[in-house]
């Protein structure tokens, strides 16, 4: 593993997301399809910082990667784990922009 835990920028799992809209339906069908699995596992344990589960990381991952937002803001930043996360799934979007604010840190 790289130092500070960042792994090489590669997609993960190239362009396997739905394009239907979004619903809670679609999204629950989503997390029994192979992607979704690959995602956990790519998420499993890391990044080491982030303080979500696994699931989460890739429930936020697939989100991003479905949605295509042109912004996502995190507060409450830390060790930068999560957002590692939502800069990876907006990279591999083409676009997007991450601002993240960390209102106890220095």
């Amino acid at each position: 593993m790289p130092p500070n835990d960042i792994r090489p920028l590669a997609p993960i799992v190239r362009d396997r997301f739905p394009a239907t809209p979004l619903t809670a339906i679609s999204f629950a069908d989503f997390t029994r399809t192979r992607t979704y699995s690959d995602l956990v596992a790519y998420f499993k344990g890391w990044p080491r910082h982030s303080f979500m589960t696994d699931d989460s990381r890739a429930v936020l991952y697939a989100l991003i990667r479905i949605l295509r937002p042109r912004m996502v803001v995190e507060i409450g930043t830390l060790f930068a784990g999560t957002a590692q996360v939502m800069a990876r799934a907006l990279w591999e979007n083409g676009e997007g922009m991450l601002h993240t604010t960390d209102p106890f840190g220095t």
